[in-house]
């Protein structure tokens, strides 16, 4: 990794005011930087927003590239037959890998419930923990 670009980068970064919090930059299994913006520092807890959803599709393609999951059309709950679904209804079942990553979060944590930011704390990743079965 070029240790110059890296450094451009976040010069740019902070010059642009970007709306950045923090940037973690990983390679090769090290952590290569880790850097905070606009007064954020390690110690800061905020809502992530969208953040749960590109990591569900990046674990998505991940799971299907190496065969853990044969197709983007397949059930959800097939995949957790070992496990005991609460409030189990149509759509939970009908949930499929490819379907929208939104909408495998919201209905994954909120059990079928719009999942928005003044019901976080009372959501199931919260409460519970193995939050999947929710």
């Amino acid at each position: 990794m070029d240790s110059q670009k890296l450094a451009q980068m976040l010069e740019t970064i902070q010059q642009e005011r970007l709306n950045l919090h923090s940037l973690l930059v990983i390679r090769h299994g090290y952590m290569v930087s880790e850097t905070y913006f606009a007064g954020y520092d390690a110690d800061n807890k905020h809502a992530q927003y969208s953040c749960t959803k590109s990591v569900v599709s990046t674990l998505i393609g991940i799971a299907l590239d190496q065969g853990s999951i044969d197709s983007l059309a397949h059930p959800v709950l097939d995949y957790f037959s070992d496990r005991p679904i609460e409030n189990r209804d149509p759509q939970k079942e009908s949930m499929k890998f490819g379907g929208s990553a939104h909408d495998a979060v919201r209905i994954g944590l909120a059990g079928g419930r719009p999942l928005l930011p003044e019901t976080w704390p009372k959501a199931g990743m919260g409460r519970n923990s193995c939050w999947i079965t929710r």
